[in-house]
């Protein structure tokens, strides 16, 4: 239970503390915290708006948070679930799963709207918008609703830029490969419908000498279509030509 000195503030924001402090929700809303008190809406917005004046709340767009809530997974499970269809995924869930070494101050939000970015006390959250038909491979897990393993990959090499650039997607691929479903992750490269995620994904298999069955890189290998593609969309065309997999090697 979170401890709040009751002289500090009134019996209405302490009550409704206690009240979200045992229901354990991480972010709520005006209309939320009146029918979770017992309260009409005017008198929540009021109570509301004089705790985010004394600091005891956080505004988060149309919702709030108790600020002593504030650690890293209670932060994800605040950012997971600002909007709705959304999940953790690229840079912060490869560092989630411990992929990386790296801790990334920006949570990265899979969604399917368009959604402004926010600051959240040292932290960014930012709003990556996917098509609808590549809103899959999430789970729920507690309040945090993040990408699996295999998809939190597949959507680092569709946009390395949201997972610290294809050289770091290439570490965590490789500090995964022994606990990610290889069918898994070819099953979800080839649902997002991108041949460009395709090659990266065989070549750096094969460029990091990850362990997999033949028939697994040949069926990656088969779906790369005929074009090239950069290996780092961020970078120029300069680099070497890779034949194989259609890619330009330019990192």
């Amino acid at each position: 239970m979170i401890k709040t000195p009751k002289r500090s503030i009134s019996a209405s924001e302490y009550e409704l503390i206690e009240k979200l402090s045992q229901s354990g929700m991480t972010s709520f809303s005006a209309d939320e915290a009146a029918k979770l008190v017992g309260w009409n809406k005017s008198k929540a917005y009021k109570i509301c708006s004089r705790l985010k004046r004394k600091g005891l709340v956080k505004s988060l767009n149309s919702r709030y948070a108790l600020t002593s809530i504030y650690s890293n997974y209670d932060l994800y499970d605040l950012a997971s679930n600002l909007v709705w269809p959304s999940y953790i995924s690229f840079w912060t869930a490869l560092s989630y799963y411990k992929y990386t070494e790296q801790l990334p101050t920006t949570i990265f939000i899979a969604t399917t709207r368009q959604k402004k970015g926010l600051k959240l006390e040292n932290n960014t959250i930012k709003f990556i918008k996917i098509a609808e038909s590549r809103f899959f491979g999430y789970r729920k897990t507690d309040d945090t609703i993040i990408a699996e393993k295999e998809k939190a990959l597949v959507d680092s090499l569709l946009f390395p830029r949201y997972a610290g650039g294809i050289v770091e997607v290439s570490k965590c691929l490789g500090n995964a490969w022994t606990e990610v479903n290889q069918e898994t992750i070819i099953e979800y490269a080839f649902k997002m419908k991108n041949k460009t995620l395709v090659k990266r994904l065989g070549y750096l298999i094969e460029n990091n000498h990850l362990a997999i069955d033949v028939k697994l890189l040949d069926k990656l290998e088969k779906g790369i279509g005929r074009g090239y593609s950069k290996l780092d969309p961020q970078l120029s065309k300069k680099g070497e030509y890779d034949n194989k997999w259609k890619l330009i090697v330019n990192v």
